[in-house]
């Protein structure tokens, strides 16, 4: 299964993609050769500056190198320059090759400027190690031991001839440095792409569940809820009436729980849809009042929409998705607030030179939420009750979605 794994995905950068790991791509992206051709030219115009700045230097030894290898040097650097142009502006189109010229040309510059100067620039051997735990990271545990064995060998070969003979100490130094420490990296990269591969698949388990439960659950609910409100309740005592009553609300609540789980779900899994088109701020005003009014009159709670948006343009975005957002905050605070208190929702757009900031505040008279909880409340769980010592009904998935989606709004 192990190497299977390995197979399937070529390297810690590929499974950081699938996760959407943000962090770990932007950590990871910037071992590509979109990226460290920028760092190429950066690191050869010091090389250059070095070599030029020892042309006159005190030291012989180190004039002599300056003197053989400023050409070169110079010549390197047009070279990175020139290629670095041709990448940035995709003329030579992004690719796993791409890449791996890339590592190739990094372990050339290093090669011929410290076999024509090893004295002067023998500090270029320290990049060697971060170009194997890059070339792991970009293309898996297949690419330890050629890299590894080029380095080892790039640096046996431009050493002066006997110069590891003179100094075992500072050899062993050399090959901890350029094949210990990079072997142990990539052990660790191995590893960390195994965990990633197991989050992948924990992930499509999920998915697999989802789809299921969508289906096994939502189905018969939506079958209750149908035949609860075809029952003709006039024939029908008061009791049964109520009974009848109380099986569609639960059901319709039971629902509503599912599809915050699987909203949730999808979050996580990168697979919520938005559907954008043209929406009224007005109508989505209108659908929160009617979904939650009659929740804060049977609380005994105030409720208040006002908007002072009605001169905004037409607006783009997931209209359902918005209100969902809105509701979801506006029944919390209704929960979570006493009766004879009140919950004041306003909508209030500005205009900044050609765009429109549109601000939703909900403003409640309830307990509210103690700074040190307002991080976790974003989390998703089954309660999310600020307070423990006051018992609340609720789901504190609406919690997480509330601060989640707009959080994907921001990132489409």
């Amino acid at each position: 299964m192990r190497s299977g794994s390995n197979r399937a995905a070529p390297g810690l950068i590929l499974a950081a993609r699938q996760l959407r790991n943000d962090r770990l791509v932007r950590l990871f992206e910037s071992f590509l050769e979109y990226r460290a051709c920028v760092g190429r030219v950066i690191v050869q115009t010091i090389v250059a500056l070095w070599c030029f700045g020892w042309l006159y230097g005190p030291q012989p030894v180190l004039v002599r190198d300056a003197q053989a290898v400023f050409p070169t040097a110079a010549t390197l650097w047009m070279v990175a320059v020139v290629w670095m142009v041709l990448v940035r502006r995709r003329i030579i189109p992004p690719g796993e090759w791409l890449d791996a010229i890339g590592f190739a040309m990094n372990l050339l510059f290093i090669g011929i400027q410290t076999y024509l100067a090893f004295i002067l620039l023998m500090s270029l051997n320290a990049f060697l190690p971060f170009i194997t735990i890059a070339a792991v990271a970009r293309y898996g545990q297949k690419a330890t031991l050629p890299v590894l064995l080029s380095t080892f060998v790039l640096m046996l070969l431009t050493a002066p001839a006997g110069y590891w003979l003179s100094r075992p100490a500072y050899f062993v130094y050399a090959v901890a440095l350029s094949v210990v420490l990079p072997l142990l990296v990539a052990r660790i990269v191995s590893a960390m792409q195994e965990i990633a591969l197991q989050a992948l698949a924990a992930r499509d388990a999920q998915s697999r569940f989802i789809s299921t439960m969508n289906h096994e659950l939502r189905t018969p609910l939506n079958a209750v809820i149908n035949c609860a409100q075809l029952i003709d309740s006039d024939t029908l005592s008061a009791q049964q009436r109520e009974l009848m009553q109380a099986v569609t609300v639960n059901a319709i609540a039971l629902r509503h729980r599912v599809n915050e789980v699987i909203d949730v779900a999808s979050i996580d899994g990168g697979r919520l849809q938005l559907h954008s088109k043209p929406l009224s701020l007005l109508d989505v005003l209108a659908t929160v009042k009617a979904v939650c009014a009659s929740a804060a009159s049977t609380k005994g709670v105030a409720l208040a929409l006002r908007s002072d948006a009605a001169q905004t343009p037409d607006l783009i975005g997931d209209e359902g998705r918005i209100e969902q957002v809105i509701t979801n905050l506006v029944i919390n605070a209704i929960k979570f607030t006493p009766a004879g208190g009140a919950v004041d929702v306003l909508i209030a757009a500005t205009q900044v030179q050609q765009r429109w900031a549109i601000a939703v505040t909900v403003t409640d008279t309830g307990i509210g939420i103690p700074d040190a909880r307002r991080p976790i409340s974003s989390r998703p769980s089954p309660s999310s009750a600020p307070v423990s010592a006051v018992p609340r009904a609720g789901s504190g998935w609406a919690c997480s979605l509330r601060c989640r989606c707009p959080r994907r709004w921001a990132a489409a």
